[in-house]
């Protein structure tokens, strides 16, 4: 979220695979050190999403994304 900021973005839609965290992300929450982190953070943006996607989803994305850079140096 630093990087994004010292970029210029002002907006960021954020995906993680911890249901428990987007939730308490999104409802506020100042159980955890991090949700309360992420929240100060949040508050740096004009608009911040945080979006639960399930692991598998993400374990495929990150198997395309690898397969895809292998394309790209064997070229």
């Amino acid at each position: 979220m630093i990087s994004a900021l010292q970029c210029g973005i002002n907006a960021l839609l954020i995906f993680s695979d911890s249901q428990i965290l987007t939730n308490l992300v999104n409802s506020r929450g100042r159980h955890l050190e991090i949700a309360v982190l992420l929240n100060l953070l949040s508050a740096l943006f004009t608009a911040v999403e945080f979006k639960f996607i399930p692991r598998l989803v993400i374990n495929r994305a990150d198997l395309v994304a690898r397969q895809a850079l292998c394309l790209m140096y064997q070229s």
